[in-house]
This record gives structure tokens, sequence and C-alpha cells, in this order.
């Protein structure tokens, strides 16, 4: 599963919506998925030109743990949601065989898969449309579904009618509200100075010494011929 992609020099920094990820997580789920891999679920940083050609360094593919170890809110919050809600049910999908999916419309786009009894389960309720609402009774509940969306029921032997627990499409008010991690990161203190720093420079025999005021540009050093410094 990729949450994004790496970033090229120049270009905008590539995201793929929550709504969108936990779309596909919930419907893998519900038909019968039994694992799922992020790439990147923690982000990290490629140093120097390991990133490859005109590639950013960072490489935390808009990610759910940055680069530099902080959640991405909304986005692991909203995924932390539902991972923790599969978990909470797990004894409904691991306990029972794939369900065959129930259409709930005349249309194909929605459908349910149903983890349980008739009285006693856990069910994903399923939009495939990605630009309409469907209108849907499931079991006495009247919801409209939004576009491109999964939501996830549970209904208990006491209940008279299945509970909304979650809808891919809809984030709460809570993590609508959580758009960034609160973390900071501290300040260098302005007594550091770089000319208490004492550089210690390696010598080769037979390798240039190369001497700058400045930072120097790799490639035109090095003319592309080696990748040391």
């Amino acid at each position: 599963m990729w949450p994004g992609w790496f970033q090229r020099w120049g270009e905008a920094a590539p995201h793929r919506p929550i709504e969108d990820i936990a779309y596909a997580v919930a419907k893998w789920f519900a038909r019968g998925g039994t694992s799922v891999s992020y790439y990147m679920y923690h982000g990290g940083t490629n140093f120097g030109r390991t990133s490859g050609p005109f590639i950013m360094t960072s490489y935390d593919y808009d990610g759910f743990i940055d680069e530099y170890g902080l959640e991405n809110w909304p986005k692991y919050l909203h995924l932390q949601a539902l991972h923790r809600l599969l978990l909470e049910h797990e004894q409904f999908i691991t306990g029972n065989d794939v369900p065959k999916s129930i259409k709930l419309t005349d249309s194909d786009a929605a459908a349910a898969y149903v983890y349980g009894t008739d009285s006693d389960y856990f069910a994903f309720l399923i939009n495939s449309d990605s630009s309409n609402s469907i209108k849907i009774k499931f079991d006495g509940l009247k919801q409209q579904l939004p576009p491109w969306s999964v939501m996830l029921v549970r209904r208990s032997k006491q209940d008279k009618q299945p509970n909304v627990l979650y809808n891919t499409a809809q984030l709460s008010k809570l993590i609508k509200r959580a758009q960034r991690h609160p973390a900071r990161f501290e300040t260098i203190s302005s007594g550091l100075s770089t000319n208490n720093i004492r550089w210690h420079p390696l010598s080769q025999a037979g390798v240039p010494t190369i001497t700058a005021k400045r930072p120097v540009e790799q490639i035109s050093v090095t003319d592309d011929k080696t990748d040391y410094l």
C-alpha cells in the first residue's frame, strides 16, 4: 500500500488522501485480506546522493510517521482508528469464512460483507462509486454512503439495529482539528558558532585537496566520476 510517492526536485510534494487509503485498506479486509504492508509507514532521509538523481533527500512518501519520527496528522490518526476497530473485531474477521457480497441496491457499486450471524456481526458496507453517494437500508439502518467509501457497522444480540463505527470517507471532528502534530524542534543555541568546531581534513596520497570558503557542488567538483568527495 503506497500512502504517497517520492518527490522530485522542482515538483509538488505528492499526496494521497487518507480517505482513499482507508477505503482501499477497509475494502481489502472486507473481501478477505489477511494482512497489509505500507510503503512507507515510517519515513526516512536519504543523505547525500543516496536518494538517486533529481530525487529529494526526504523519503517519507507522505507516510503516517514522517522522516523526523513525528505522526503525520490527520493521516496517522484516521488510519489508526481504522486499525483499532479491525483489531477489536478480529474474532469476527478471522473466526468466519469470507462472506459473499450482499447487494444493497440495484447498483453493483453498493455491497455489504457481513462477518458473523444475523444478530451478532461486524460488517463492511461499501460504495465503490467514485462520484455518487448511495442511499442504502441495511438491517433496519438507513444511511447514505459517501462516494468511494467503506462504512464499518456492528450489531450485537442486544441491539435492535447495527451501530455505525467508522466511515473511511469521513474524518471525525477531533481528527479534523488535528491538522499538525504539536511537537516542535528546538532552536540551536545562539552561542554555538562553527568557529569553535575543529575540522580535521582527511588526506590521501594521489588525491588532490580542495579548499573552499563556502559549500561546493559535488558534481561540478568531481565531474561526476565518483560519489566520494
